[in-house]
C-alpha cells in the first residue's frame, strides 16, 4: 500500500523532477491536440476567467491560465462568432479582479508587489517584480515607466562646413557626437539591438535541446553579453548599450540596457535602440546635405555668409529637413 502525504508535508522529489521534466518537454515543443466543443469551450473560458479574478492567482501561473483562454477563445470564437467573441475579451478586464483587501480574510494581502502601469494588475510573484513582467498583458511592461527619452538634433557649422549631432536625454543631459563619430555611434547602437535579439534565440535554443537553464544563462551572460559590452563600448560613449535579455520561468526576452556615466538609465527594446539610431543617421545626413547647399548658396547664388546661414537655419519652417527625432 502507497502511503499518502499528509497535507503541508514536503513535495515528493520524484514528483518535483517529474514536474521538471514536463517543463523541459513543454520548452521542447511538446504538444496534445485536444477536441473540444464550443459549448464546453465558452463554459472552460468562464471558469478560468473566474480563476483569474482571484488574488493569490498571480505569476507564471496565471499567465499559463489566461494563455489557454485566449487560444480557446481566437480557436472557436473570434472569425465566427464577434458577439461571444467581444463578451468573452470583456471577461479578461482585469478591473474584475477581487483585490486582498477585498476578500474579508485577516492578513490576506501580502506584501506589495509589481502593479503593471497599463492594466493595473498586481504580481506578487519576485520575478515578476524584479523584471517587470505583466503576465496578463504577457509583456515587460513595467520598463515603460522607466525607458529613456533621447532626442536627437543635427546642427551644421557654416564656418567649417561641418556638423555635429547632438544627443540629449531627458532635460537635463545632452553629448555631442563630432562628424567623424556618427557612423561608430550608429552601428554600435544597431549592434547592441541585433546582439540582444540573438541572445534570445540562443536561450531558446539551448533550453529546447535540454540544456539546464542557468547553465544557459551563465554561459550568455559570461561568454556573450559581458565580453561585448567590453569591446563595444568606445563606439558609444559616453552612452553604454548592453545587450541584454529578460526572463521568465519559460521565455527570454531581447532587451537592452542603457547606461550614462556609471549609472543605469533604463531599458529600451531593441525597435526603439534602432530608431534611435535611425534618428541619428537622418540628422547626419540632413546636415550633411545642408553643407553643400551652403556651398552653393555663398559660390553659385552669390549671397554673403550670414545671409546663408540664415537661410540654412530657418529650413525647418519649410518642413525641408527631418534633423530631429527622439526614442521611444
Amino acid at each position: 500500500m502507497t502511503a499518502t502525504p499528509a497535507p503541508g508535508a514536503d513535495p515528493d522529489p520524484a514528483v518535483l523532477a517529474r514536474i521538471a521534466e514536463l517543463v523541459r518537454l513543454e520548452q521542447r515543443g511538446e504538444r496534445a491536440q485536444v477536441a473540444i466543443g464550443p459549448w464546453s469551450a465558452y463554459t472552460l473560458i468562464g471558469a478560468l476567467q473566474l480563476s483569474l479574478r482571484h488574488p493569490y492567482v498571480n505569476g507564471q501561473l496565471r499567465d499559463t491560465l489566461a494563455q489557454i483562454a485566449h487560444l480557446l477563445a481566437d480557436a472557436w470564437f473570434r472569425d465566427g462568432d464577434p458577439l461571444i467573441y467581444d463578451q468573452l475579451q470583456r471577461g479578461f478586464d482585469p478591473t474584475h479582479d477581487i483585490h486582498c483587501d477585498q476578500t474579508g480574510w485577516p492578513d490576506a494581502c501580502p506584501a506589495p508587489g509589481f502593479r503593471c502601469p497599463r492594466c493595473a494588475m498586481v504580481s506578487h510573484n519576485p520575478h515578476d517584480e524584479i523584471n517587470g513582467y505583466c503576465g496578463a498583458c504577457r509583456d515587460f511592461t513595467g520598463e515603460e515607466q522607466a525607458v529613456p527619452k533621447l532626442a536627437v538634433r543635427g546642427e551644421l557649422q557654416t564656418d567649417t562646413g561641418r556638423y555635429q549631432i547632438t544627443v540629449t536625454l531627458g532635460e537635463d543631459r545632452a553629448w555631442t557626437l563630432e562628424q567623424d563619430r556618427v557612423q561608430h555611434y550608429a552601428r554600435g547602437c544597431v549592434k547592441a539591438a541585433t546582439q540582444s535579439e540573438q541572445l534570445s534565440l540562443i536561450y531558446h535554443a539551448m533550453t529546447a535541446a535540454g540544456v539546464p537553464e542557468p547553465a544557459v544563462l551563465d554561459l550568455v551572460v559570461t561568454e556573450l553579453v559581458l565580453p561585448q559590452a567590453a569591446a563595444d563600448r568606445a563606439a558609444t560613449a559616453p552612452l553604454v548599450v548592453l545587450a541584454a535579455v529578460q526572463t521568465t520561468a519559460t521565455t527570454m526576452t531581447p532587451r537592452v540596457e542603457l547606461e550614462l556615466d556609471g549609472q543605469r538609465i533604463g531599458i529600451v527594446t531593441p525597435a526603439q535602440l534602432r530608431a534611435h539610431a535611425g534618428h541619428v543617421l537622418t540628422a547626419a545626413a540632413a546636415a550633411e546635405l545642408q553643407g553643400s547647399f551652403y556651398q552653393v548658396l555663398t559660390t553659385v547664388v552669390g549671397l554673403d555668409a550670414p545671409t546663408a546661414a540664415t537661410m540654412i537655419a530657418n529650413l525647418d519652417q519649410f518642413g525641408g529637413r527631418p534633423t530631429r527625432g527622439s526614442t521611444p
